[in-house]
């Protein structure tokens, strides 16, 4: 068990850049145990002998119990108790894999020193592994669940269960863990940080689809999210992975689909017949067989959700094999270990070009803006303007969304005093409600928590302002998604 060797593996650093506008102490002044959050004595001496706040930071919440299971989530890591499991009573919960940071296997590169690891098939970053091996390697850390990173200055590599980050110049000593707890568990915890712009900066998105994905392999199978959620030309929230494209109906059903993307890139090939093969898979609607480990992977992933139905049969493509499906393409890779061969090829940025984003950049902030203007001018012939922006275009169910307004004139002049009303129309439940006041510079804004939202249904705001006989009106919708698992 690793001991304080450990001194240099600061988390906290991390985050000492936010400054003192946070509104808590930063995790770097509090004690290992303060009286709002004590560590749990079941889980104290493994906190010291990894070496405590240097390199797990403080626990960000009381321990409790999850599904009959002691948890207690620190800065970077969450840690469970299994009393009945005598030679492995604590645990990392595999925070890497739920806050969605696995990628598709990768095959070893030659000449490559770093260990592979085929359960993944990821390479442990060599200037990573002293640190892997000293806190426990495979059983305690988890195997890499992506490459390694060289981004923005940084060297970064994810893990099941953690994550490790130093920068490019630095020496190996110098790699700390990345604040995974606290972006797994933000909340009051957050200190008043944006959590995804500090802790995993262009990693993270909304995962309102997450847990309808496991089934399918999650981001293992399709990759990470090449946009944030949004709401689709039918009305649909829709989200476009790597390789495959998500979709849920708008009337409140957790009923999660893909999109047939294939449909739209490739055509049906002429029907054959059944195969005789051992294990193969016929599908009779579009007259195409499913052979060998693409048909072992369409019965594991739940191919008929995820993939539709095949288009032709299965091909050979350079030095692999490959056929097309009604929502994505599979591939054969000989040079990935027999178990993680099969991948879906990727489809996502080919859909992006052909259905752009609402937003003006896929990656940009999920920040919805829209303008209106009264259709008639005042005395002073300058008519009333109204920006309305929201700061998610997905939120939780039990989440609030921040709703800003600005009202000017139409040449640009704040206009104060103003209360914009606001209504909002969703599935169950309407209501309106005024807004406070606008200020100087002609600016107000209210967080809104819908009670009872189901989760995939699209609220709709309006907000309406009036100043005498001028009139303005704004329209914005976003969604709700589904609340992240504990």
């Amino acid at each position: 068990m690793p001991g304080r060797v450990f001194a240099r593996v600061l988390v906290a650093s991390v985050i000492l850049a936010v400054g003192s506008s946070a509104c808590r102490p930063s995790p770097a002044s509090l004690e290992p145990g303060d009286a709002e959050n004590p560590i749990a004595l079941e889980f104290s001496a493994f906190w010291e002998e990894a070496g405590g706040l240097a390199t797990f930071g403080p626990p960000l919440e009381p321990a409790g119990r999850r599904g009959g299971v002691l948890t207690q989530t620190f800065l970077a890591v969450q840690l469970t108790y299994h009393p009945d499991d005598r030679d492995q009573p604590i645990r990392l919960a595999p925070l890497g894999v739920e806050l969605g940071l696995a990628e598709p296997a990768t095959p070893p590169i030659d000449g490559q020193s770093g260990q592979y690891f085929p359960e993944t098939g990821h390479t442990l970053y060599t200037g990573f592994a002293p640190l892997f091996g000293a806190l426990g390697g495979l059983k305690v850390v988890g195997a890499p669940v992506s490459e390694v990173r060289f981004q923005s200055g940084r060297i970064t590599q994810y893990f099941e269960n953690l994550a490790m980050v130093r920068p490019e110049n630095a020496s190996p000593s110098d790699v700390r863990l990345l604040p995974l707890g606290l972006a797994f568990q933000p909340g009051e915890s957050a200190f008043g940080i944006e959590v995804d712009q500090v802790v995993l900066p262009g990693v993270v998105r909304e995962r309102p689809f997450a847990q309808a994905l496991e089934r399918h392999g999650g981001e293992a199978v399709l990759g990470q999210p090449l946009s944030d959620p949004f709401v689709a030309e039918d009305g649909d929230l829709e989200q476009v992975y790597e390789r495959a494209v998500v979709h849920a109906e708008r009337a409140g059903s957790r009923a999660v689909h893909f999109r047939p993307a294939g449909l739209e890139f490739w055509s049906l090939t002429p029907p054959v017949p059944e195969s005789r093969e051992v294990g193969a898979v016929y599908v009779k609607d579009t007259g195409h067989n499913i052979l060998y480990a693409f048909a072992d992977f369409y019965r594991e992933h739940d191919g008929a959700a995820l993939l539709g139905d095949p288009l032709e049969e299965v091909r050979v493509e350079g030095t692999g094999l490959a056929q097309r499906f009604e929502n994505g393409e599979l591939v054969y890779r000989y040079d990935l270990p027999p178990e993680l061969a099969v991948q879906l090829a990727p489809i996502g940025q080919r859909y992006l070009t052909a259905h752009p984003t609402p937003s003006p950049s896929v990656a940009s902030q999920p920040t919805a803006t829209v303008t209106a203007e009264a259709p008639r001018t005042s005395s002073s012939g300058a008519a009333i303007r109204l920006e309305v922006s929201l700061a998610r275009s997905v939120v939780h169910p039990d989440g609030a969304q921040q709703i800003s307004v600005r009202v000017t004139s139409s040449d640009g002049k704040p206009i104060e005093g103003i209360r914009p009303r606001l209504a909002w129309y969703g599935v169950r439940s309407t209501g309106t409600q005024l807004m406070p006041a606008s200020g100087r510079e002609g600016r107000t804004s209210l967080p809104l928590t819908i009670n009872g939202a189901r989760p995939f249904e699209i609220i709709t705001l309006v907000v309406n302002v009036q100043r005498d006989a001028d009139k303005g009106s704004a329209v914005v919708q976003y969604a709700i998604g589904i609340a992240a698992s504990k």
